[in-house]
Order: structure tokens, then sequence, then C-alpha cells
């Protein structure tokens, strides 16, 4: 995969990681990506190209970061598998320059960053009991999905 200079692009991989920039030009394999003024050297591997419906150009403008995200229809080539993945990762980008920044950006530090390890166990460990109650509810409304289809549980 090749990258133009000026195409928008999401750092996948090694330092910067997570970071949306914007290619400034290329050489010798690697390109040089400007997120946020600060440039990183990544080769293509580590990039993938990025379309945001609706998003701006100044990364602190609000946006609507609750749109919907589709899973595809069956049938999948690797490239719309490829494309989905692309823009579940761009999805979650999204969630934390919104509701993530909300709730947990602090005066030039993000929450996490000033919490002790105790502390971050405690939020894991509240985030796994989420993750239960959302597997329950999972298995409550995929099991009426399968006794609509006409299937039971055992």
């Amino acid at each position: 995969m090749t990258f133009e200079t000026g195409e928008r692009v999401l750092i996948i991989a090694g330092e910067g990681i997570g970071g949306i920039g914007v290619v400034q030009g290329h050489e010798l394999g690697v390109y040089l990506v400007d997120v946020g003024g600060v440039l990183h050297g990544k080769r293509a591997d580590e990039l993938i190209r990025i379309l945001i419906v609706g998003e701006t150009e100044d990364p602190d403008e609000e946006r609507d970061d609750e749109e919907e995200l589709d899973g595809p229809p069956f049938g999948l080539t690797t490239d719309q598998l490829s494309g989905f993945v692309e823009r579940f990762i761009v999805h979650c980008v999204s969630r934390v320059r919104g509701v993530g920044r909300d709730q947990y950006a602090r005066a030039g530090f993000q929450q996490f960053e000033g919490l002790s390890p105790v502390e971050v166990l405690g939020m894991l460990q509240e985030e796994i009991m989420d993750i239960a109650n959302y597997a329950a509810m999972l298995f409550i409304l995929t099991d009426r999905m399968r006794g609509a289809l006409g299937e039971t549980s055992d």
C-alpha cells in the first residue's frame, strides 16, 4: 500500500499509535506523518488510510461521534473485511476524541496517567464486570432471537 502527500492516515503500530495525521511526504519507504505538529516516521504497514464522514480539520471542534457503525453483509471479500476493520478502528479513535475526552481528559494529561497501579486495577475490575453484564445481556438477546427463529437453547 502506498500513501500520497496530504492523505489522512491512522497510525496503527509503534510510537504514536492511535494518532490521526497527514502524510507530509516519504523517502526510502518511510512516510512522514504530521500528528498535531509532531512528525512521525512510519512504514506503510504501520498506517491505514482513513476517511471520516463529517470530520473537521480542527480536532478540538465538536463532531457527531455517535454515528452508527453497521456490520457488513454476508459474503465478504478480504478487502471488504479489511475496510470494515479500518472503519471500526476509526470509530474507536472517534470515541477517544469524543466521550473519552469528556470523561478522561485533564489539564495537560489523561486521567489514567495520574492513577496508581492499584487504582488502574480497580478500574479494570469494574470494566471486567461491565463486560460480564454486557455478555449476559447479549446472551438474553441471542436466546430470544433463537426462540423467534424456532430454536431453543439447552
